[in-house]
């Protein structure tokens, strides 16, 4: 799935991708409060400033990807 498809099914009210491959992606200021991405491939995504708040991150891998000022508070990660 391409991050711009995540985006609008979040914006559907979709919160549910577990799993989901999002590899290289760019959710770059993406706002994806309460989304569960457990298991998720997110390596090498652009996630900078994206917010996270109370997500579900538990074992989603983030190898080479970029975090910075990602808000992470109170997701499980």
């Amino acid at each position: 799935m391409h991050s711009d498809e995540l985006i609008k099914r979040f914006a559907a009210g979709s919160r549910d991708f577990f799993r989901i491959n999002l590899k290289e992606a760019n959710l770059s200021e993406a706002h994806l409060v309460g989304i569960n991405l457990g298991g998720a491939n997110l390596a090498g995504s652009n996630l900078s400033g994206a917010t996270l708040r109370s997500a579900n991150l538990t074992e989603a891998v983030f190898s080479a990807s970029t975090l910075w000022r990602t808000d992470f508070s109170s997701a499980f990660l």
